[in-house]
């Protein structure tokens, strides 16, 4: 009874009192729930988000077909705050509606859209295509021609409509294709206002493909045709492209470092192979104190015995002077 006073007053009260309730007392929730069911839109009109918060944690009596059936005809933001919380807290759940799903983020919350299509993948591809391009959105709709293998025009989105190469690069760097990443560079060196965008971007994946020195970062490197150097090579005489004398320093700073440091692990790897030439020089010029049961480092075979090829021709006796000298 105070909890249909509360509704028909509109008060807010009536969500603590639901809670309460239904957490508690067991006799009373059967005829709460009904209340609840049956007033789907008067708590949503009183404060939707707690409505929904309410309806989200009693999904397995209160079912997500049954509010959304009751939500048909309503305001569909109160559909998104509704699928919003429930792919929240469980996505399978509302495995049903995650196509309208898409529509109702790129409706009241496109800057989210993007993770909800990353995180969830039971949409159907091409119907969610062409919700971001009749919405406009550029970048989910290079996402989604991504994820369909359709690499090349997911990188003109993000190129010739974004106009954005720190994505493009970022795009690019998912994938192996050394074909993605010379479209990538034909594309900014034609244009001289993103050929400084690219090399700094390019400069930044670099280093993180580098890491620490003596740690990779595992990070996968674009192909040497898609390096600041490379790209700097490439770059057309007297190019106005302002900032570029400083980034020509970095990438020969960077070219100076990586030959230095190629010179030194070469001549590390000559004086470790040298060494271990020379202690095994040593000790294979020493003898050595064994017994009968001694294995040979060579071949494996008891040194008490002669090898395999001689055996049956060896004179008399062989293998007893090893046993008593001792010494092989």
């Amino acid at each position: 009874a105070a909890a249909q006073i509360l509704l028909d007053l509109g008060s807010s009260e009536v969500f603590p009192l639901l809670r309460r309730t239904l957490g508690t007392r067991i006799d009373a929730a059967a005829s709460l729930l009904s209340l609840v069911q049956a007033s789907i839109k008067q708590l949503l009109a009183i404060d939707d988000r707690e409505a929904c918060a309410l309806l989200v944690e009693h999904r397995g009596t209160i079912s997500v077909r049954t509010v959304m059936q009751s939500l048909y005809g309503s305001e569909n933001r109160w559909a998104h705050e509704y699928l919003k919380q429930l792919f929240a807290k469980d996505e399978v759940a509302g495995h049903e509606y995650n196509m309208q799903m898409v529509q109702l983020y790129a409706e009241y919350e496109p800057a989210g859209l993007l993770q909800i299509l990353r995180v969830s993948e039971r949409y159907p591809l091409e119907d969610a295509l062409a919700v971001c391009r009749q919405r406009g959105l550029l970048e989910e709709e290079a996402y989604l021609l991504g994820r369909s293998g359709r690499v090349n025009e997911a990188l003109t989105v993000l190129l010739e409509r974004m106009r954005d190469v720190q994505k493009a690069v970022a795009f690019a760097a998912q994938y192996q294709d050394p074909k993605l990443w010379e479209t990538l560079v034909t594309f900014a060196l034609e244009d001289t206002q993103l050929v400084v965008p690219l090399l700094e971007q390019l400069e930044a994946l670099e280093a993180q493909g580098v890491g620490e020195v003596g740690r990779d970062s595992g990070q996968p490197l674009p192909p040497p045709t898609a390096t600041p150097a490379h790209v700097l090579r490439r770059l057309p005489p007297a190019t106005p492209a302002p900032r570029v004398a400083a980034l020509v320093r970095r990438a020969m700073d960077s070219m100076e470092l990586s030959k230095s440091l190629q010179k030194n692990a070469s001549l590390l790897a000559e004086q470790e192979a040298a060494v271990k030439t020379r202690i095994r020089v040593r000790t294979s010029k020493r003898g050595r104190r064994v017994v009968p049961e001694s294995r040979c480092r060579a071949c494996g075979g008891a040194v008490g015995q002669p090898p395999l090829r001689l055996r049956g021709t060896a004179a008399p006796g062989a293998s007893a002077a090893v046993a008593k000298d001792g010494i092989v």
